[in-house]
């Protein structure tokens, strides 16, 4: 293991330069971390007095990426957050009546010996209305007048309105349904080819219920995130998940917001490779080979396949956070239980990988790029096996 000091400000110039992704700067970080391969030089040409200068110095450690290390890698990498307040949320009651439900009412006056008291021939369909539970909870309908209707079912509003409707109409049949369930509305918004808001009923209640609605784009679920609000809470998955695993497909309830949005992440291959700059990770099983094979592969009169670094941007954030030295991590290529490693170790956001060149092996040559490079830093170096 190596660890390096370099000056503060310097460190922070290379994460601006990573986070803006300017390809006319990539080649400072390039040379920085070309001029960091000690995997490549004798440990003997790193001295506490190679360079000296003033200024406050910065730590990093450099890590072989072993078997044990990528496995570590694996446990970090997600993309599912479900709160428990969402996962273990009931199913919204369809059973009773709340304010802003549509309902439909329909009157049958059966008696076939007289007119009917609706204005209508005996035993035809004498009155059909659809009105709206109002913001009092109350439902008024023609000859039964204003009912309370909130909070009943709808056999109970069924008996409430024919005993209304018996004082005028001669022994009345009525039937009662909800229209729509517009107190139990969800807006859906983003990606989806049909926005809007949609009512949950009984054949519609669940997350993959709405999105079957909606029709999201589906080129490419697996990099589609479904974020799903209800008051303060938020829960995150990616839509392939949603089809896949029954334990997503969660209930949705009354003004739950929904929004559909495409994962954009990055990794920057940066050094000898043929398409240098940032790459859009097209999947979520993405490796460190995948995105130097996305770069177009390695230079091959230039790339030196043991000089392969991963420089991990939340690595860096974390260690900021913790007081402790951020690492970057190293990989041989050369050899064949490295490139299984590598084709095992999947990048994240805003990773940056930079292919060695050969020419940097040679110790002169990576002196005089720290020279030019750090100026006053002072680097310092520890070897641990």
């Amino acid at each position: 293991m190596l660890i390096f000091m370099l000056p503060l400000n310097l460190i922070n110039s290379i994460l601006s330069l990573i986070k803006t992704s300017r390809l006319q700067d990539m080649g400072l970080i390039l040379f920085l971390c070309t001029g960091l391969m000690g995997c490549t030089i004798p440990s003997s040409f790193f001295r506490p007095s190679a360079v000296d200068g003033p200024g406050r110095v910065v730590s990093f450690t450099l890590q072989d990426l072993t078997q044990n290390v990528m496995l570590d890698f694996g446990q970090k990498i997600g993309s599912t957050e479900l709160p428990a307040a969402l996962r273990d949320a009931e199913p919204v009651s369809f059973d009773k009546i709340d304010v802003d439900d549509r309902i439909s009412v329909i009157v049958f006056e059966p008696n076939t010996s007289a007119r009917s008291v609706l204005g209508g021939a005996g035993g035809k369909t004498d009155l059909l209305v659809n009105v709206p539970v109002d913001a009092a909870g109350m439902l008024n309908v023609p000859f039964a007048g204003v009912v309370k209707a909130q909070g009943l079912t709808l056999e109970q509003l069924n008996q409430k309105l024919l005993s209304q409707l018996r004082r005028v109409v001669l022994d009345p049949q009525l039937q009662v349904f909800v229209q729509e369930r517009a107190s139990k509305l969800v807006t859906v918004q983003g990606l989806a080819g049909k926005s809007g808001r949609y009512a949950l009923d009984r054949r519609m209640q669940r997350l993959s219920h709405v999105l079957a609605q909606v029709a999201p784009d589906q080129k490419n679920p697996e990099m589609l995130q479904v974020a799903v609000r209800r008051g303060d809470i938020v829960g995150r998955m990616r839509l392939a998940d949603v089809y896949e695993d029954l334990r997503l497909d969660i209930p949705l309830h009354a003004d739950d917001s929904i929004v559909i949005r495409e994962v954009m992440h990055n990794v920057s291959v940066l050094g000898a490779v043929n398409q240098q700059g940032p790459h859009r990770i097209p999947r979520r099983q993405f490796s460190v080979l995948d995105a130097i094979a996305l770069a177009g592969g390695m230079n091959e009169e230039r790339a030196d396949p043991s000089a392969v670094f991963l420089f991990r941007q939340s690595e860096l954030e974390e260690s900021q956070r913790s007081n402790r030295w951020p690492v970057i991590y190293r990989l041989d290529l050369g050899r064949p239980e490295v490139m299984l490693i590598a084709k095992r170790t999947l990048v994240s956001d805003n990773d940056v990988i930079l292919i060695g060149d050969a020419s940097f092996t040679d110790v002169r040559k990576v002196s005089a790029a720290l020279n030019a490079i750090l100026g006053g830093a002072r680097l310092i170096y520890q070897v641990s096996r």
